[in-house]
């Protein structure tokens, strides 16, 4: 069969997340005579996807903030229909309702689908009745899946001791790629050693991604005489329960120790006049992709000993790992970087880069895409 008969369907979360995440693998696809299908709520970046000439179907019933069981049937039942209107040959998931419903409507139908969990989130970072009860769900759906992927090992590894996911349908995927021709440096940005060192966390705004440690490291830099600036850069996510509000971001930017930089659309233009891109997280983080970005764009890189981060950094060769919830061993290791001479910069960035196209760059997921879907697509 060639591929222009085969419909490929991607279903998560947020159009933002399919745009910003997959849009790559899924123009490659397209360019190689698959015809690409996107389920999602919609955004402002749904359009985006249609412009790219994928087949845009907007997710009425996701609602990703809800736990009520009759919205996940609604959804549920809206999958089916989809998948059974247009007949995908192949269906990938990403993030958990997706993942259980979309997977579970797919088997019904006997329609190949692969689940990709992007992190382990609300599923496994509370002990409540809702988590269990997820958890339960995956148990039971996926393995219907053909396979289960994961970014990083200690996810994988979750799902496997927890027997949530049958070992030999789970697959390691590294990250969801980065573009290293896009993320790249155009000219030399090492800071000379009279200039300030600049830092910026790129995230959502909300407690978990390490907002208020980097601002808390900041301050005890600040307090110690230290020439620097910290910027942060990403939406105010009003709706998360763990949202940076907007007086407690004023009263920081008020403070002189931090500045926000609002919301972009041109993340490499920030990191490219920066010095070290910082992420502490304690989110329970597939590979975050800031992290990858910076790296690519041969920035030094502090971030986490945590799930998903620690991945991305070689400590003390492409960067820095600091301890979770810790500003103090954040601190230390933002200090240790303003410290650094501009050439032991220039070749912690060129290591971080080289790291980037060897272990994580978007060809290499390009390609096992391409491989996973020749592996089931009928002959």
């Amino acid at each position: 069969m060639s591929t222009s008969n085969l419909k490929i369907l991607f279903t998560g979360n947020t159009s933002w997340s399919m745009y910003n995440f997959r849009r790559g693998v899924m123009k490659d696809l397209q360019e190689r005579g698959y015809d690409i299908i996107v389920a999602a709520p919609p955004d402002e970046y749904s359009d985006r996807l249609v412009a790219m000439g994928f087949r845009f179907i907007p997710l009425k019933q996701l609602k990703s903030k809800s736990y009520n069981p009759l919205n996940d049937y609604f959804l549920y039942r809206e999958l089916y229909g989809i998948l059974k209107e247009h007949r995908p040959s192949i269906v990938f998931n990403y993030t958990i309702k997706p993942n259980i419903y979309g997977v579970y409507a797919a088997s019904r139908l006997k329609i190949p689908a692969f689940a990709v969990v992007t992190g382990l989130g609300y599923v496994f970072t509370h002990n409540n009745l809702i988590s269990l009860a997820a958890q339960q769900l995956y148990k039971r759906i996926l393995n219907k899946a053909n396979e289960i992927w994961f970014l990083n090992a200690d996810d994988q590894r979750t799902f496997i001791e927890t027997k949530i996911a049958p070992e030999e349908k789970t697959f390691l995927l590294p990250g969801e790629g980065i573009d290293t021709d896009q993320f790249n440096v155009t000219a030399d940005t090492v800071q000379a050693g009279d200039h300030p060192t600049r830092f910026i966390l790129v995230a959502r705004m909300i407690f978990d991604k390490g907002v208020k440690e980097f601002v808390d490291a900041s301050r005890i830099l600040k307090n110690k005489g230290h020439k620097f600036e910290s910027s942060l850069l990403g939406f105010m996510d009003v709706i998360n329960p763990k949202a940076i509000s907007r007086q407690q971001m004023n009263e920081w930017t008020e403070e002189g120790v931090i500045s926000y930089l609002g919301v972009t659309d041109n993340v490499s233009k920030f990191i490219e006049q920066t010095d070290c891109v910082v992420l502490p997280s304690y989110y329970s983080e597939g590979i975050p992709r800031t992290l990858m970005e910076g790296a690519s764009m041969k920035k030094v890189v502090i971030t986490t000993n945590n799930v998903g981060c620690k991945e991305v950094v070689d400590d003390g060769i492409t960067g820095f790992l600091c301890n979770k919830k810790d500003a103090a061993d954040l601190a230390e290791k933002m200090e240790r970087v303003i410290n650094l001479a501009p050439h032991e910069r220039k070749v912690m960035g060129e290591k971080g880069r080289e790291k980037m196209i060897n272990s994580f760059d978007e060809r290499i997921i390009k390609a096992i895409y391409l491989n996973k879907i020749k592996a089931v697509q009928p002959s």
